[in-house]
């Protein structure tokens, strides 16, 4: 089965990830008992994200090089900034370390990559382009370092080398993953050239 990028289905996959991320994350709001203002901004603002990708008008994909730019930047940089949001909570320090552990960092870096691959390259040449992947992991890269330099100035949270490294693998597991399920998965858009 072949979804062509920019159409029904493939915002409607968007979108859905985007609930799915709202979810789990209030899910986890609730287990560490912070289901209240200002915790509740990460899940509202996933759960606003998705509604917005999936009314995105795919019409306009196929006919405006301008629409399809936004289309392809639009899910990579709401993760961004759902990834900023929730760096920008202050955790009580018995939360501190379960919540921003490696495997939760990694976690959240593998959407970054994912979605970074497809805004790089949203249907992946084959054979691989090492340009485009180079490019991606450069860009999650920078990410991860801003998001540890933006922690450094929220009370009770601390940059760490190891947190980058875990971002770093995540979102290079994130490219690869992409890269993996595009080239079997994704088929260009009808009539569309690449933007």
């Amino acid at each position: 089965m072949t979804v062509p990028y920019g159409s029904i289905r493939e915002k409607r996959i968007l979108a859905a990830g985007f609930l799915a991320a709202a979810s789990l994350a209030y899910a986890v709001m609730r287990v560490y008992d912070l289901h209240h203002l200002p915790y509740l901004k990460l899940p509202l603002f996933l759960g606003f994200a998705a509604l917005l990708l999936g009314a995105f008008p795919h019409r306009r994909i196929d006919r405006s090089p301008h629409w399809r730019r936004i289309y392809r930047a639009a899910p990579v940089l709401f993760i961004m900034a759902a990834v900023s949001i929730g760096s920008s909570f202050s955790f009580p320090a018995d939360l501190g370390p379960e919540v921003s552990d490696s495997l939760f960092h990694g976690a959240q870096f593998f959407v970054v990559g994912l979605l970074m691959a497809r805004w790089v390259e949203p249907v992946p040449a084959e054979p691989l382009r090492v340009p485009p992947v180079l490019l991606a992991l450069t860009a999650v890269l920078v990410f991860a370092l801003l998001d540890e330099l933006h922690q450094a100035f929220v009370p009770g949270r601390q940059p760490s080398l190891r947190d980058i490294l875990s971002d770093l693998v995540g979102g290079a597991a994130g490219i690869l993953a992409y890269r993996l399920v595009a080239s079997r998965v994704l088929a260009p858009a009808r009539n569309v050239s690449r933007p």
